[in-house]
């Protein structure tokens, strides 16, 4: 598990790499926050291009992510979801609260 990020025009992008799950999911979680609070972005992009693996603890991570970036009038979007990410968007719908972008 592995998370890059860097800052430009306030706009925040995360690159996630690895396996989402119920065992990635504190280092995750605390990381997350961590660098929204560093960053203090007005946009964050999530790049899961690397994301090998996701289950239902990954979709709690990214609804749990967007309700705090939400609540502070702070959009996400989703950038090159890897095949089994954009299989778990699609058909939980979380493309209606993160929107798919093709580039940022």
């Amino acid at each position: 598990m592995k998370i890059n990020y860097k800052t430009h025009n306030k706009m925040l992008l995360v690159k996630i790499e690895g396996e989402i799950d119920e065992y990635s999911g504190d280092y995750i979680r605390k990381n997350l926050e961590q660098i929204f609070l560093d960053s203090a972005p007005e946009k964050v992009v999530f790049d899961l291009s690397d994301v090998s693996f996701m289950d239902s603890t990954g979709i709690g991570i990214m609804i749990g992510r967007y309700k705090s970036l939400h609540s502070k009038k702070i959009p996400s979007y989703i950038l090159n979801p890897s095949l089994c990410v954009e299989k778990i968007f699609s058909m939980t719908k979380l493309y209606d609260l993160m929107p798919k972008i093709e580039q940022c």
